[in-house]
C-alpha cells in the first residue's frame, strides 16, 4: 500500500470515529442547558432541583412530559423558535433572557419555598425527568 493511501484512509477512519462522537457531545450540552437552570445549579444540588421539578409538574400536569416541557423551554412570547440541536452557549443564553423577563412581567412560581420564574420552573420539572 502506497503512503499516500494510507494515510488518505487513515484520514477518513478518524473523521468517521471523530464527528459523530462530537454531534453527540453538543446534544448532551445542549440536553444539559435546558435541564439545569443556570443560577439555582450553582446553589441547590440534583436532589433539590429534582423536588421542585417533581413539585411543579404535580401542580402543572400539562407540562410533565419531556417533549412538552422542551418545546415551552425552546419558544418565547413572541414566537421565536430555537433548535434543541443549536449550541450550548446560544440555548443558555436564550433561557437567561426568557428568565429575565420572566421576572419583569411577574411570571413566576413559588415551589417548595422558591420564587422562581416559571423558565426555571419548567428547567426543573425536566431535570426531575432524567
Amino acid at each position: 500500500m502506497k503512503r499516500s493511501t494510507f494515510i488518505y484512509y487513515s484520514l477518513v477512519g478518524t473523521a468517521v470515529i471523530a464527528v459523530p462522537s462530537l454531534r453527540c457531545s453538543n446534544r448532551n450540552e445542549s440536553l444539559k442547558a435546558l435541564q439545569q437552570p443556570a443560577f439555582l445549579s450553582h446553589i441547590c444540588d440534583a436532589k433539590t432541583l429534582a423536588g421542585i421539578g417533581k413539585t411543579y409538574k404535580g401542580e402543572f400536569p400539562k407540562q410533565s412530559s419531556a417533549e412538552q416541557l422542551t418545546q415551552l423551554l425552546l419558544a418565547d412570547d413572541s414566537g421565536k423558535v430555537i433548535s434543541k440541536n443549536s449550541d450550548h452557549s446560544l440555548i443558555t443564553s436564550f433561557l437567561n433572557k426568557k428568565i429575565e423577563e420572566d421576572f419583569q412581567k411577574g411570571r413566576t412560581v413559588v415551589i417548595n419555598g422558591w420564587v422562581l420564574s416559571e423558565t426555571e420552573a419548567q428547567q426543573c420539572a425536566l431535570f426531575s425527568l432524567s
